[in-house]
Parts: C-alpha cells; structure tokens; sequence
C-alpha cells in the first residue's frame, strides 16, 4: 500500500509547503509547485472516495498515539532519536488544517462541525442538516453524490443515529431528536450503513412512535439488517444493508477496542477495519455502469474518551481508525488515480496537551501501556460498590484500590502526597457527594464519576499528558489527504471548504 503513498507525495510535495499560507483555493504561485487552482481535477473526478471523521481528534490525539507506539513498540529507540511512529494517516501526503466553529459559537458541538463538514454551511450547535433558521435543509455531499449515481456507505463506532453520521443524511433541529433521525436514515435510500445500533428505535424517548420501529421501516425499504458476525460476513456485494455490531455498550457504541478482550464471546465483535472492508465490498459491486462510492468513516468514540480524559482508550480508538484509514490505502494501492483518501476531525475534545506540569519536560507515554480497560468496564465496577450499599469510609475497605492495580497499573500504596490527596477527595466526592461548590466540582470532575476520572488523570499525567477541559475545545484540526484530488485539501480554511473540496474532486457541484 506505501507505493501509492510514495507515488502521491512526489506529485504533490510542493502543494504540503502552501499549509499555512492559503486561502479558499487561491495558493501562493512557487516555482516548480504543482498548483491546484480548484478548478476541475488534472485527470478524472475521484471515482471512490473515503472520509475518516475521527470525532474529537485533532493533531495532539494523533501525536500522542504516534508517541505511544514509538515508546511501546521500539523502547530502546526512544531514548535515542525516535520519539513516535507515524500511523497510517500521517504518511497521507496532503496536509491542511481546519477551523472547527459552528454560526453561534467558537466552540462547535459534533451536530454542527458534522453539518459543516457534510454541506458546506455552518450552522448552530445541537443543529443536524439544517440552516440556523430551521427552516431550511442543506443538501450533503453524500446526497449529491447519491443523486449522481454512486453508492454511499455510512460507518461509525458510535450509533448510526448519532450526530456525525447523522449529519451526512438527517435534517432535524436537534441531535436528540433520534427517532426522526432513524427515519431519515431509512429514507436516504443510502446503500450501505455499518457500526453501532440505534437509540431510540421505537420512538419511546420522543414520546411518537406512530411511524413504527426504525428498523422494521428499513427491512421493509429492501435493507437487510444484520446483528451477528455470520450475517455480517454473509452479506453479499449488491445488497443495501444495515450492519449493527453483535456487541453493543451502553450508548449503542460498537466496545472500545481496548474493552474487546474482556467483553463476552470477543471474536463476534466487529472492528471499524472490518465495517470499512464490508462497505468496499458492497459498495464497489458493479452493476451496469459503475459510478463509483462515498463512504464516510467516523472513529466517533475518541470523542467519548477524550471527555473523560482517558489517555489510553484514546490511543486505542485513533488506532482502530488508522486500521480502517490502512483499508482504504490498500484498496487506493489497487485503484490508483481513481481513490481519494482524506482523514480529519470534526473537533478537538478534552484540551489534550503531550506535556504536563507536573512532569515538565519529561515523557513517559509507554506507561499507558500499564492500563488494561477503558474508564467505563472501570466505572462499571465502582457503580457495583455504590450500589451494594452500605458504603464503605475509605478506598482501602473496597476493592477499588485492587482494581487500580490490576486495570490500570496504579498501585494506591506508591503515590505520592498529591495524588493520594486527590484520589481520597474523588473517593470522597463519588461515594458520599463530598463537594467544595458546584463550580469546583464541575472544574474538577466534569460531571463524571470523580474517581474513574481521577485514575484515567493519574495514569496519564504520569505519562506526561494533560487535560484542560472535559468538554470540546476550539482548537484547529488537522486534515490529511492523498489519491485524486487531494491537492485541493493543502492550506488553512474553515470547515466548510471540505464539503466543497470534495465536490470539486468528485465532478460535482454542492448548492450554495
């Protein structure tokens, strides 16, 4: 697959140096730089193109990942000159860099950057596909495209009716709003959708179910539903499916992967890689004339992570999407010049920062490897103590330190002073509701559980890693592109130029 990378960055070399210094498609003119004017494409338009949405990642989730393997997989270099390792999307040649905020805030929610991102228009927080007004709905690149003749896939590690996948096919005025979102789902005709489950099916939390369960609407539009590995594996090129991942968490999203291995019946859990294989062979199916495929890819879990500022899950889920970014390469290696490639964020979420104050200069990324689960299978366990009743006075009378040892290599006896100090205040604070002010609680938990949060902080602190926010921040988001039409993604500019960016690549015009 790294030959088609090779042949991409020697095409498009001079176009990485613009970063920075570019407006819409208006390039600074360099000698000998091929320049992209955005006018139509060199050759023909992007026949199969590929969008990885990792939801809250920006370049330090990246970077830490990177950091992470180098330390983990290649110890003895890391004391010398190699400090990470390049993933999958960072050997993409193309490099651009987006502003994420949505029409009434810096900070922008996944509603309204998946809206920016899939129409080319901002809109507000909370707002899936429609103007600010709500009175008016945006056409998606997806829905362009299937309005063109080509094949759309859909795939997220979240539920199919959450906000980013939502963005590309629903027009609602609330991300809540998940029966409606089901509906437009089925109704997008779209070819293929593969992931997580639904959240509200049968229309129970919107209080009308009168257009029946989601799911039964879909088998009845000519879907074929499928909710085990032998199904999933069974569906044939050709077929419009909805593929549900046979294990699903408590928010309808596919495990973490680093939860996999102590999940029931593991094998039968399905990988974004694997979705993201499916989708290929679904959607590359011709039949008559083949106009070609959109998938887009979303890693929406380093969203849940990063808000629980859990440093190691994080890491887990970037990679899952580089897994999946690696399908695509492979399958742009087999379609060179027709694949088109191109990976970004929707957000930044949790202020995370490779470098802490409490650590200085100092690194030690390979310590997150001591972290065995994610913050849930451990908040999971926490919430088995409070609900025994009868709680316990301190963390030493339960199993919560033994827990901290064995899932996540914090052994309470060896902290220092300070982190003693704030594990008992977490204790403290999940067990008996122990709060300084309401404002302080906020600052220092984020209205999570305070002790699953002050482990997941420990572990990464120590690691060198910092948290500022356990919210969205506004920090700018990397994009990475490569294949036909990737010169078009170099430069500095607002979320809102991607959707047109890949119209552009793809022959088709997005209405303003």
């Amino acid at each position: 697959m790294w030959r088609w990378l090779a042949d991409g960055l020697s095409a498009t070399l001079g176009v990485v140096l613009l970063v920075g210094a570019c407006g819409r498609d208006e390039p600074i003119h360099r000698v000998g730089v091929p320049l992209d004017t955005g006018g139509a494409p060199a050759g023909q338009p992007a026949k199969y193109v590929f969008f990885f949405i990792g939801d809250g990642m920006a370049s330090v989730q990246i970077h830490a990942t990177e950091a992470y393997l180098a330390a983990s997989e290649a110890p003895d270099e890391v004391g010398g000159s190699v400090k990470w390792k390049p993933l999958g999307m960072t050997a993409l040649p193309v490099r651009g860099i987006q502003q994420s905020s949505s029409w009434n805030s810096l900070i922008t929610d996944s509603a309204s950057a998946g809206t920016a991102l899939a129409t080319g228009r901002r809109t507000n927080d909370a707002v899936v596909g429609l103007a600010p007004s709500l009175t008016t709905a945006y056409p998606t690149i997806a829905e362009v495209a299937k309005a063109a003749g080509m094949k759309i896939g859909i795939v997220t590690s979240a539920s199919l009716d959450h906000a980013t996948p939502a963005s590309f096919y629903a027009h609602v005025p609330s991300r809540g709003n998940y029966y409606d979102i089901g509906h437009d789902l089925v109704a997008s005709g779209f070819d293929y959708f593969g992931g997580g489950g639904f959240l509200d099916p049968d229309g129970t939390a919107a209080g009308d179910g009168s257009r029946g369960n989601v799911l039964e609407a879909a088998q009845r539009a000519g879907y074929e539903v499928t909710t085990t590995r032998e199904d999933f594996e069974a569906l044939e090129p050709g077929t419009r499916a909805i593929a549900i991942s046979p294990a699903l968490d408590d928010r309808q999203g596919i495990f973490y992967e680093i939860d996999r291995k102590y999940a029931n019946d593991p094998a039968s859990h399905i990988s974004l890689a694997e979705f993201t294989e499916k989708g290929i062979e679904l959607l590359s199916a011709s039949s008559g004339t083949n106009a070609g495929f959109f998938m887009m890819v979303e890693g929406g879990k380093i969203d849940w992570a990063c808000h629980e500022n859990d440093a190691r899950t994080v890491v887990g889920e970037v990679l899952s999407l580089d897994d999946a970014v690696g399908v695509a390469i492979d399958f742009a290696d087999a379609h060179p010049g027709e694949t088109l490639i191109v990976v970004t964020g929707d957000h930044e979420t949790g202020g995370m920062s490779l470098g802490w104050a409490g650590t200085a200069y100092a690194s030690a990324t390979e310590l997150l490897a001591g972290q065995k689960v994610s913050f849930l299978t451990f908040k999971q366990r926490i919430a088995a103590i409070q609900a025994a009743g009868d709680l316990p006075t301190s963390l030493a009378d339960t199993t919560i330190d033994e827990d901290m040892l064995e899932l996540f290599g914090v052994d309470y006896a060896t902290l220092n002073p300070f982190e003693k100090a704030r594990l008992d205040a977490a204790f403290a604070r999940a067990m008996f509701g122990a709060v300084a002010s309401a404002e302080e609680d906020y600052a220092l938990y984020g209205g999570y559980n305070a002790i699953s949060i002050t482990v997941t902080r420990i572990v990464a602190n120590r690691a060198g890693i910092g948290w500022t926010s356990f919210a969205h921040t506004a920090a700018p988001v990397p994009v990475l592109a490569g294949g036909a039409g990737a010169a078009r993604f170099a430069g500095y500019y607002e979320n809102t130029e991607i959707a047109h960016k890949f119209a552009r690549s793809m022959g088709l015009v997005l209405p303003d």
